[in-house]
């Protein structure tokens, strides 16, 4: 359950954040981005 609770967190703050400020999609992409292409 604490694995699911962290990702709905997480997607839930992604999504406010992109939202919020484009900005962080950028920063959240050129951070986020290795995480992402190594678990698609």
């Amino acid at each position: 359950m604490l694995s699911t609770a962290a990702e709905e967190w997480m997607a839930s703050l992604l999504l406010h954040l992109l939202r919020a400020r484009p900005v962080m999609k950028m920063v959240f992409d050129m951070l986020g981005g290795r995480y992402l292409s190594s678990n698609p």
